[in-house]
């Protein structure tokens, strides 16, 4: 008996030592969603900055992608701006965020390096 209430007790404890994730609002994009324009994102970035280098405007060409992926992915620059500041304010969430922005980019060079 002494080990079901120790156990109970214990299990109470680490329940309680979970931290709660923050609620992500309606009109804000789910996080797989936005992990994955964000991906596409930071790809795009890395081939203005390469265009960059043979003298075409890095900013001008971001911006044109951006543009692009967020219409390819249908999705309009004010929910974009609106998911990205809830993210970019919710730092837990933006950690989280970040940790899979970074394994899909890894899982997209893989694929690429085969």
């Amino acid at each position: 008996m002494k080990r079901l209430i120790a156990f109970c007790f214990i299990a109470m404890l680490l329940q309680a030592c979970k931290p709660e994730l923050p609620e992500i609002p309606a009109d804000v994009m789910p996080m797989e969603q936005m992990k994955v324009i964000l991906a596409d994102v930071h790809m795009a970035d890395a081939l203005a900055e390469t265009k960059a280098q043979g003298g075409a405007n890095e900013r001008d060409l971001s911006q044109q992608y951006l543009v692009q992926i967020l219409k390819n992915r249908k999705v309009t620059m004010e929910e974009f701006k609106r998911s990205y500041d809830f993210y970019q304010n919710t730092p837990v969430l933006n950690d989280m965020l970040y940790e899979d922005v970074l394994t899909e980019l890894s899982t997209r060079n893989a694929h690429v390096s085969k």
